[in-house]
């Protein structure tokens, strides 16, 4: 698990820091939308969907872990199939995100972390209707291939919505505290909802919050999201 985390965390690292090929850097000049001085109109609801965004991304991480035994014994599998469970998400993560951080670039970081948000989702739902290891498994490595496309794009639309350095910097630490949090009370989570509903629900609980994600959006209320 740890070496799983410690890849998805250095990953989103190198997709922030990479130069004018992440999606971060290549935002540094934007100028400053109206708003508050030192960050953009729209501002604190934009923090707290890139925020939500990247908490559902750590948090099924740290969610599965607790689900494998239970995951096994309903449709069956080796402990090294099992693994893949957790291992198809992060490998797939890794792979992608650096890609997804150019193609924010070019298409724009709010479509793609709409697009990333929906992916991942579509994907929640697969893994949680997924009647063999096979088919979860296929399903996690979509699912962490939508969790590559939103990352780097939230980064972005942070990088834009706080021009300045300081409010920017605090936005970030917020952003990253949320993660950390979902991170870590991920097994609390993962355990109270298979005890109570059985494995399939860690991944049904990321359709409510993109259904509301989505409620926003077709409302003519994105949640303040700044960028294309």
């Amino acid at each position: 698990m740890f070496a799983d985390v410690a890849g998805l965390r250095t990953a989103a690292h190198w997709a922030a820091t990479v130069g004018s090929g992440g999606a971060v850097a290549s935002h540094s000049v934007t100028p400053q939308a109206p708003g508050t001085p030192g960050r953009s109109a729209g501002a604190p609801m934009t923090l707290i969907a890139t925020s939500l965004g990247y908490a559902v991304v750590t948090l099924d991480v740290s969610v599965v872990n607790v689900a494998v035994k239970s995951i096994g014994a309903s449709i069956g599998g080796t402990v090294s199939d099992l693994q893949w469970i957790v291992s198809a998400y992060t490998v797939a993560f890794a792979a992608f995100i650096l890609t997804a951080g150019a193609l924010a670039d070019r298409v724009g970081a709010r479509r793609v972390f709409m697009a990333g948000f929906a992916l991942f989702t579509a994907a929640s739902v697969l893994c949680g209707l997924a009647p063999s290891l096979l088919v979860l498994i296929g399903a996690r490595a979509v699912q962490g291939c939508g969790a590559a496309v939103l990352v780097p794009a939230s980064l972005s639309l942070l990088n834009h919505t706080y021009p300045d350095p300081d409010r920017r910097a605090r936005a970030v630490g917020i952003y990253l505290a949320v993660s950390a949090g979902s991170l870590s009370g991920g097994p609390l989570i993962g355990g109270a909802l298979i005890d109570l509903f059985g494995w399939r629900a860690i991944f049904f609980i990321n359709v409510p919050i993109a259904a509301k994600r989505a409620h926003q959006a077709f409302a003519g209320r994105p949640w303040g999201l700044a960028g294309r």
